[in-house]
Formats: C-alpha cells, structure tokens, sequence
C-alpha cells in the first residue's frame, strides 16, 4: 500500500496487455507491478520487468515514492548494476508509485540456482533480501558453506550491495517462508 492508500501488486504474465509504463520483454514470463486505487481498485499504471527467459515475483514493498519488487529471473534484463551471473539469479527493482518507470535494477546471485524468500526496506532506501543460494557470490561477511545456503544482503538506497552474507553447514540450508521483521534501527 502506498502513502494514498493505494495498492501496488505483482504478478507474472505472458504477454502484453494495455498501455503499460514499460513494456513486456516479448518473451516467457515477464513480472507485472501494477497500481491499484486503494477505494475501487481501478487501474492507475503497470509495468513490465523482465528479459529473455522466465522472471517471477516473490516480494513487493513501497517505501516513500517508490516500490521495490523482489523475484528470481532466468536471464539479465533493463540496464542492471550488476549482470545477471548464473542459471536463475535474484532480482531487485525499484519502481516509481507516481509511474511505474523502472528507476535501478541489480542481480545479486552466483553461478547456481538464487532465490528470494523475503525483502524489506528501511525509511533511507536501504534494501534488505533473504533467500537461498546455490553458490558464492559477492565478498560475502561469512563464508558459503554447503549444497545450497540462506543469504542475506544489503543494498543501498541506490541499489548497490553494501553486504551479502551466508547461512548454512556443509548440507542443504533453505530460507522457506522467511521474514524481515524490522529494518528500522541504523
């Protein structure tokens, strides 16, 4: 919800539909955000984020003027701060409320399988992500330690990793319906 007690929403979608802010990639599945009017749920915008191979959705979350969607995607798309690197590597956006405009996108992954498990954002921008790696990525804080790990990373209001850190044994560790409480304290 959205300082105007708006809704944003995501979803996936397979082609094109409407007059979106940004269009659909024109291949698999692409992520949809849309904007929602909060007293009748009319259409204000949608945008489309995505690329060449599947992209889905996993968390969306408005702090100020902007919404911030987090999902797993197949392939590198939009102008990223940094590529896509792996077979399916996590996805973090910022959109604009007012328009939907596409403001940063970044990829934070490795060569196995990421996912994205749960986002949060602070009240200065700073973006939080959990989820599960299959790989090492970044200068991570503790080291990656087995088949698949929990992550968690910081980006800053600008979309570039602050720190990422691992989770996990020598085995199969999995962030499964995790969550940020509170990303209030600096």
């Amino acid at each position: 919800q959205d300082g105007s007690n708006n809704l944003i929403v995501t979803g996936s979608s397979t082609t094109s539909w409407g007059s979106p802010a940004s269009p659909h990639s024109g291949y698999s599945t692409d992520v949809v955000v849309g904007r929602l009017t909060g007293a009748a749920g009319g259409l204000m915008w949608h945008s489309f984020v995505g690329g060449a191979s599947y992209d889905v959705p996993a968390d969306v979350q408005v702090v100020g003027t902007s919404a911030y969607v987090a999902g797993r995607s197949g392939a590198v798309w939009g102008l990223p701060i940094v590529g896509h690197s792996g077979s399916s590597d996590v996805f973090i956006t910022r959109v604009s409320v007012a328009s939907g405009a596409v403001q940063w996108n970044t990829f934070l992954g490795g060569a196995g399988h990421d996912d994205v498990d749960s986002l949060a954002v602070d009240g200065s921008g700073n973006v939080f992500a959990s989820g599960t790696s299959e790989s090492t990525w970044g200068a991570p804080v503790r080291g990656y330690g087995g088949s698949s790990d929990i992550f968690a990373a910081r980006l800053n209001a600008s979309g570039v990793l602050q720190w990422n850190t691992f989770l996990g044994g020598s085995d199969l560790d999995f962030a499964i319906n995790s969550a940020i409480i509170d990303v209030h304290w600096q």
